[in-house]
């Protein structure tokens, strides 16, 4: 029979109990550590808006990736276009890492959503991150499999995402300037909720793929990226968060709502981070003024 990402996921629960966070294990290394928020979208129209609040700035070619830099604010940061697809995102994350040492990295856009309540331009604020792909197909299904590292050790099937990036994104969507959005027959205001991002190299337009997803996974939203950039991160001992607003709804109907919310659901993410970096901001003030 198949394995599900349920039976990984009971296997590999009891080892993390004592694990420290990539936060944690940052700080105790550097605690001196000058605050870099990398941001990362894999499409133009979703790192568009950063690059206009980012004064002053330099851009920097890397392997044909731009990547600008500069403040939002005042804080540094730099923001990235990765491209589409897991291999694009990987890439991308690693040269970002390795060049810019950013402290954290927010990866964020348009999702498909999972959840039947999600509707387009509600959000999701990723707690864990999983590859939905990766696994030995049979005729029985796909058996998940746990990613490996570059020594061929285990990762965890779920990536989890940074808690404090997740609980000052949870403040942040209180505060930011999230259009209303009509969907439908009604004009709504999109939510802010948290559970786990999915991704994998398809753009999903199924409802039966859509509620295998929701079965194993427990998933709120599916994408192409996140996964990817989570496990880089992961691997090389980095806080990221992945923030996903839900341009469609995963099913027969997904391409035809990708392309109507897809610059709405966009801006929505966008601003929703800006207010993200804006709280971080405030918070390293206020650790600064303490340690006066």
């Amino acid at each position: 029979m198949a394995q599900t990402a349920s039976d990984i996921e009971g296997k590999v629960e009891e080892g993390k109990k004592d694990e420290l966070s990539a936060r944690q294990k940052q700080e105790l290394k550097n605690p001196n550590r000058k605050p870099f928020t990398a941001v990362i979208g894999a499409m133009q129209v979703e790192v568009d808006l950063f690059k206009l609040k980012v004064h002053p700035k330099r851009d920097t070619v890397i392997m044909g990736v731009t990547f600008t830099v500069g403040k939002m604010r005042t804080r540094d940061v730099v923001v990235v276009k990765s491209g589409i697809g897991k291999v694009n995102s990987a890439m991308t994350a690693a040269l970002l890492l390795e060049h810019f040492n950013p402290s954290e990295v927010i990866f964020t856009g348009i999702a498909g959503g999972i959840d039947p309540l999600l509707l387009p331009g509600d959000i999701v604020v990723g707690d864990r991150a999983a590859q939905h792909d990766f696994g030995q197909l049979t005729t029985e299904g796909i058996t998940v499999w746990q990613t490996f590292d570059y020594d061929e050790t285990s990762n965890p099937l779920y990536f989890p995402c940074d808690s404090l990036l997740i609980a000052k994104t949870q403040e942040a969507g209180e505060k930011a300037r999230i259009k209303f959005i009509r969907t439908y027959d009604a004009k709504r205001k999109p939510t802010v909720n948290t559970g786990t991002i999915v991704t994998g190299d398809v753009f999903v337009a199924s409802t039966q793929f859509k509620n295998r997803l929701e079965k194993e996974f427990k998933a709120k939203a599916v994408e192409m990226e996140g996964g990817a950039v989570a496990q880089i991160c992961y691997q090389q001992g980095v806080p990221f968060v992945v923030i996903r607003s839900i341009s469609d709804t995963a099913d027969e109907n997904a391409a035809k709502l990708y392309k109507k919310f897809l610059k709405v659901a966009s801006f929505n993410a966008a601003h929703l981070v800006s207010e993200l970096i804006f709280l971080l901001e405030k918070e390293d003030k206020k650790k600064m003024n303490k340690e006066k």
